[in-house]
């Protein structure tokens, strides 16, 4: 396995870090249900699967924009799986919305959430919100059909883009970052950080895909390297 427990919880606690210190930190969920059923996911539409994940307490972050992250580990099947999942609508944040109403925002403080979610639903949605998961899955491997390291991109196709790396939470995170968050992603690397540091040795620091899950035909094909 990639990693074990206490170091995966370490790298939550460096990713709340960032986020607060970015000003892109909403809400972390400390125990967010394991009880995901992808059967019934896929069933739903991009809006009802964000709303969803959110009632079914199925997300480890919530980030200013509405858009969440989840984290999961399941060291005993060999799985990992990290998804990010953007807020589909064009909304302010809570905390913005509480200013904006001139409401005196109160840390944890959700007694006006019911409102907030009625404002929500009026806003205008986005035309295309953008969901990447990761996914390490040694049982599914199929070589050259379905790696076992990839990432997918969009929601409801057949995208798996193999990586011959393991990815850790917080390399994933700067994935999301760098991809969907250009302007907070420069704030990181315009400056010295610890993160920037971080970022600068992760990718030779990460675990290699083991030969038995990392064939001929998966090097032969295009992926992430």
């Amino acid at each position: 396995m990639s990693f074990a427990k206490g170091k995966f919880e370490a790298e939550l606690n460096d990713i709340e870090k960032l986020l607060r210190n970015i000003d892109f930190f909403e809400e972390r969920n400390f125990y967010p249900s394991n009880d995901f059923d992808p059967s019934v996911y896929r069933k739903k539409n991009y809006l009802e699967n964000w709303k969803s994940l959110i009632s079914d307490n199925i997300y480890s972050f919530m980030l200013t924009d509405n858009s969440i992250l989840n984290f999961k580990l399941d060291i005993d099947n060999r799985k990992i799986s990290y998804t990010y999942y953007e807020c589909p609508f064009k909304s302010l944040s809570y905390k913005e919305y509480l200013i904006d109403n001139d409401i005196d925002f109160e840390e944890d403080s959700k007694i006006f959430i019911d409102y907030y979610e009625v404002y929500l639903h009026q806003c205008e949605q986005k035309e295309n919100p953008l969901m990447i998961r990761y996914d390490y899955d040694e049982n599914s491997y199929f070589e050259g059909v379905h790696p076992a390291s990839h990432l997918h991109v969009g929601h409801k196709n057949q995208v798996r883009l193999g990586l011959n790396k393991i990815l850790t939470p917080k390399s994933f995170t700067s994935i999301i970052l760098r991809q969907n968050y250009p302007a907070y992603w420069k704030t990181l690397i315009i400056s010295k950080n610890t993160w920037r540091e971080a970022f600068l040795k992760e990718k030779s620091a990460l675990l290699d895909i083991s030969s038995s899950h990392w064939k001929k035909l998966d090097k032969s094909e295009f992926h992430l390297n």
